[in-house]
């Protein structure tokens, strides 16, 4: 028994809108899996922003409390948090 070209067509036009949905979702479920390979580097680039705030804190906390710390000496004890364990 052959298949007729009317029922090739339909169903093509019946596996269609299934193609279609994949290929327009198939990025949302690309996500993750990238995401999971890239853990390392993301990672290590969330440490790096941390790293960074952490010194732009400092520097804004340095120039906050100059001037109004009595001496040098005891500006990098008021900023430095590690000073106070």
């Amino acid at each position: 028994m052959m298949i007729t070209g009317i029922e090739t067509a339909a169903l093509a036009l019946a596996v269609l809108p299934s193609v279609i949905s994949a290929l327009e979702h198939h990025n949302d479920g690309l996500t993750p899996v990238k995401n999971f390979f890239r853990y390392k580097g993301l990672i290590k680039e969330l440490v790096d922003d941390l790293k960074l705030q952490t010194l732009l804190l400092r520097n804004t906390c340095e120039q906050l409390l100059t001037g109004v710390v009595e001496s040098d000496t005891e500006l990098p004890r008021w900023v430095d948090a590690k000073s106070r364990k």
